[in-house]
């Protein structure tokens, strides 16, 4: 209910740490199934609303459980769309409340319309229809029909992102692979892997009364991926519109000029976004009989014979005609929605995870790691040292991640790494290479060495490129590494650490090995934009592994009964072989 006039808040949603949630009925009631006594950590969400994240202990003595939420206070800034984007994505992950209190207000907002809307998808999985039309458009009108069709679809089918995913072969025409584009969509920005690859902006107000936020890849990222913009209604902080751009399109193909996806949402429950149209526009190139096919919410098939100079466009137009939901939870909503609502009673809440309590603190110890320097170079310490000086942690700070196993213990820590290249004792180029998932930590890491490089502190120090890397790994014997924090954090019992799965392989890797450092997340798949390389026999390896780590799988690390992100080293020896652990 609301904290502001305990008024009951119809259709808010409560997520377990596991990933699962549920949405409430038109009361604000619901029940997420039976639950045994013990800790649980739980987050209620509405737009509109502050989310809260609290922790709960349940034991023999029930009695129904009431969360209150706050409404939120955000004060927007009014931006001319035609206001130049920030340049150059290093930082990457939503802003978080370190860097503005309001910030964080309005990114909250758009993380509870895309938690909302995978709610739906997910656990209230449906079909749909859509009707496609697909023209060709010469100077924006439309000159031919070339198909018109309706088909069917499933809410729960979408291809997880990861980077380099864009763009993968999969049509055969004639014995010849052709390629497809896939871009992302408005549920993939709450996943991980693109938060990780992709920067978020926030551009103010519109003269439609819409909250922009744009995001675009890091700039690390040279191969094709999207970049965009997403609009909420500024008033009531509902999704109304995304727009996807496609970006490097000439390394997809010397034919492709771009391709962009605009989606618009309607509301299928009070304040709970769903699919209404998709607009997919390609500028065409004047080409005889050459295929390559474009899907997103809707494709475009390329083969046309055009004039050169006519700038065709061609244009697909996705009406969503109905919708058929496979359970029957969200009619049963709208029925009860429409009838008369009974007596206010507290919201009984039932999570199928529980956390376990912590009864120890652990200081653990942040080093940073650089790798790259010249063995007995006098200088070498002066890039420890001069990072080490810089280097401030946010004075609020929650760790995602959990590190190795200790006698069946897991504690938080922190990973991450910043590769910098100096030239005359100076720094040239800079970026984030291994995201700790917090945008905080790899800000602060990136102004360390931007703050000893005005300083001059690198002076000295031999060309060449380096990398700094965060983690509470105990070093190396003779590693250059120093102690640059200590973090107090809670120790909690681990029930199963990260394991891989076997029954899955990586792409054929060529002849080496090494081992590399990444993170698994819940869901037990490894996160690409976290891998640093502890060792390798050489870059080509490296690279190879790191193109193949989301292929795998692995059962996820468990505290209590949740799932949790932590962070393993697994050894890999070509060729197509994974060393057990």
């Amino acid at each position: 209910m609301s904290e502001a006039d305990g008024s009951p808040i119809p259709y808010g949603t409560i997520v377990a740490p596991d990933g699962s949630g549920r949405f409430a009925d038109a009361q604000g009631h619901f029940t997420l199934g039976d639950i045994r006594d013990g800790t649980y950590h739980v987050r209620a969400r509405m737009i509109g609303y502050s989310p809260l994240d609290t922790t709960i202990t349940l034991g023999p003595q029930r009695s129904p459980l009431v969360l209150r939420i706050t409404p939120a206070a955000i004060r927007l800034a009014t931006v001319p769309v035609s206001a130049k984007r920030n340049r150059g994505c290093v930082v990457t992950g939503v802003p978080s409340a370190a860097s503005s209190p309001q910030l964080a207000a309005i990114f909250d907002q758009l993380e509870t319309n895309i938690e909302r809307y995978h709610i739906l998808l997910d656990q209230y999985p449906f079909h749909y229809r859509r009707l496609e039309t697909e023209v060709i458009e010469i100077e924006g009108r439309a000159d031919s029909v070339v198909s018109v069709d309706t088909a069917t679809y499933d809410s729960r089918d979408r291809r997880p992102y990861h980077v380099g995913s864009i763009v993968y072969d999969d049509v055969t025409i004639k014995g010849q692979k052709h390629k497809m584009m896939y871009l992302p969509t408005f549920a993939d920005l709450a996943d991980t892997a693109f938060d990780a690859a992709h920067c978020f902006t926030y551009r103010g107000t519109t003269k439609e009364r819409e909250i922009q936020i744009d995001f675009r890849p890091a700039d690390r990222i040279a191969v094709p991926d999207v970049d965009g913009s997403v609009y909420l209604d500024a008033d009531r902080y509902i999704v109304r519109q995304a727009t996807f751009h496609l970006t490097k399109p000439s390394r997809v193909g010397p034919q492709i000029r771009g391709l962009t996806v605009t989606t618009t949402f309607e509301e299928v429950l009070p304040l709970v976004p769903i699919l209404a149209t998709t607009r997919t526009e390609q500028p065409l190139m004047p080409v005889l009989n050459h295929g390559v096919d474009a899907h997103s919410a809707g494709r475009v098939t390329v083969w046309y014979d055009l004039h050169p100079l006519q700038n065709p466009t061609a244009v697909e137009t996705d009406l969503v005609l109905d919708h058929t939901f496979i359970a029957d939870e969200i009619v049963n909503a709208k029925v009860a929605a429409e009838q008369p609502a009974p007596a206010t009673e507290p919201t009984t809440i039932a999570i199928g995870c529980a956390m376990p309590p912590s009864f120890e603190t652990t200081d653990v110890p942040i080093y940073g790691t650089v790798r790259g320097t010249q063995p007995g170079n006098p200088n070498n310490d002066r890039l420890t040292l001069g990072i080490r000086r810089q280097f401030r942690l946010p004075d609020k700070l929650e760790l995602p991640v959990y590190g190795f196993e200790f006698n069946s213990k897991v504690a938080p820590t922190l990973t991450g790494q910043v590769t910098f290249r100096l030239s005359r004792g100076r720094v040239t180029s800079l970026s984030v290479t291994a995201t700790s998932l917090i945008p905080s930590v790899d800000s602060a890491l990136v102004t360390a060495v931007r703050r000893a490089d005005s300083l001059k502190a690198f002076v000295g120090v031999p060309t060449g490129q380096y990398t700094m890397s965060l983690s509470s790994a105990t070093p190396d014997p003779g590693a250059l590494a120093t102690d640059l924090a200590h973090v107090a954090v809670p120790v909690l019992p681990l029930a199963h650490r990260a394991t891989i799965d076997f029954g899955t392989q990586p792409p054929p890797l060529p002849t080496g090995s090494g081992t590399f450092q990444f993170v698994v997340d819940e869901r037990g798949r490894p996160i690409p934009t976290t891998m640093v390389t502890v060792k390798a026999s050489s870059d080509a390896f490296a690279i190879a592994v790191e193109k193949g780590l989301d292929k795998l799988r692995f059962e996820p690390a468990v505290s209590g009964s949740c799932p949790i992100k932590q962070v393993v080293q697994q050894p890999f020896q070509a060729q197509y072989r994974i060393q057990e652990q």
